[in-house]
């Protein structure tokens, strides 16, 4: 018997290029905060007084998803039909064999990050996807690009009357949440009964959403009916959710708590994507490489389950500082005091270090997670330029913000 639960509240993801790496962790991989932490300052840059804010902070993905939304809402000036956006986005893959014979994809688009810029993906060992599949991811995440961007443009989020310093006042927030792709389970004219990717054989984790008489249902783009929808394409819900909280008698512009006198969701489009779910997730057998911050001649290769070697201390305060550059390469040598790599475009750059930075993390197993800094590893460097619009091939150790050890896979054991 189906164990269902009725909501219409579903976490949301917007499949940004960092977002891509948060979505391809897999379930067994361990957390390592330290770069969660450095990650997600990239990602989201706010600073909330104590205010409704405050408390949809709490409320987990709801909160993330909503500030990326305002960001994307804000970003973007002209509003497109989805139909256009769609015909639009358009990728180009091309494909290599690197050095050890694997094979690494050359990704460029039109309509949909990164744009004119080049990413590149290598297929981690082990993995079976065809030149096709990976055109098909990409072309499935330039989908789901513009069916957020689409979305947050039709229903714009509504912060406008907060106020959180008068006693008594009620402040309304109406926000736009998009769903991760989910797997249509089963559907009504009435309900649709969704599941995550990875939950999809356990009844215990549907979860069934009501479907409005106004609910916009989409395919490809066109107003459509429920009952036209392909039970083997991957569904994105849309929902809006309207609260109303009333500041407490005590609030000052000091301090104020509120109460909440309704949170209402509801769904509003349902939309059909063009491939099937596992289009959608299929970057997890993919290792992206971009053009490193501020260094557009190397690539640094980006992976959740990348190992921080070395951390400085308020580091994260400069990550979006233009001071602040990235290089990336492959180590020749590891000295007392200093590390040698070799980047993509053949510079050699040596990294300066404290005498315990390698022998210590190597002899740290709750740090290290079972992995061993050595020569022919590949270690991505952060430091604060001393050398305006120079790239420097010579790092000194109090420049130096961050060493991260390229792990393709922590649950294989297997370095990139």
């Amino acid at each position: 018997m189906d164990k269902t639960r009725e909501s219409s509240v579903t976490k949301g993801v917007i499949m940004k290029s960092d977002y891509m790496l948060i979505a391809a962790r897999p379930d067994a991989a361990t957390t390592d905060k330290q770069f969660t932490d450095a990650v997600m300052k990239r990602i989201i840059n706010t600073k909330t007084s104590r205010s409704v804010f405050a408390s949809l902070r709490r409320r987990g993905p709801v909160f993330i998803v909503l500030v990326v939304l305002l960001a994307i809402g804000a970003l973007s000036s002209t509003a497109y039909a989805i139909t256009y956006l769609w015909t639009r986005s358009h990728t180009a893959v091309t494909s290599s064999l690197d050095r050890d014979g694997r094979k690494t994809y050359s990704i460029k688009t039109e309509g949909c990050e990164p744009g004119n810029l080049t990413y590149e993906y290598k297929l981690k060992k082990g993995a079976t996807l065809s030149d096709t599949d990976v055109q098909r991811l990409m072309s499935a995440y330039c989908e789901q690009q513009a069916v957020i961007q689409w979305a947050v443009q039709t229903w714009p989020n509504d912060s406008s009357t907060i106020n959180h310093s008068i006693p008594g006042y009620v402040s309304h927030v109406a926000m736009t949440l998009v769903s991760n792709p989910l797997k249509n389970r089963s559907m009504t004219r009435q309900s649709i009964t969704t599941s995550e990717f990875l939950l999809q054989q356990s009844d215990n984790d549907q979860q069934t959403t009501k479907v409005e008489s106004d609910t916009k249902i989409l395919i490809d783009g066109q107003l459509s009916t429920i009952d036209k929808l392909d039970a083997s394409k991957a569904v994105l819900l849309v929902t809006r959710q309207d609260i109303d909280q009333k500041n407490q008698d005590d609030c000052t512009a000091v301090s104020c708590s509120s109460d909440t006198l309704r949170d209402d969701t509801k769904l509003v489009a349902l939309v059909q994507l063009s491939y099937p779910l596992e289009y959608y997730y299929g970057f997890k057998d993919l290792v992206l490489s971009r053009p490193c911050t501020h260094n557009a001649i190397d690539f640094c290769p980006l992976s959740t389950d990348n190992i921080i070697v070395f951390w400085r201390n308020g580091a994260g305060d400069y990550i979006n500082s233009a001071k602040w550059k990235e290089t990336s390469g492959v180590i020749q040598s590891i000295g007392r005091d200093k590390i040698t790599i070799q980047t993509r475009a053949g510079r050699i750059v040596t990294v300066h270090t404290d005498a315990n930075t390698v022998n210590g993390f190597n002899a740290r197993p709750t740090s290290n997670k079972g992995f061993q800094v050595a020569v022919g590893d590949t270690l991505n460097i952060s430091y604060l330029s001393f050398q305006d619009q120079v790239l420097a091939d010579d790092i000194p150790f109090v420049n130096l913000m961050q060493l991260e050890l390229v792990i393709e896979s922590q649950a294989q054991h297997q370095k990139y």
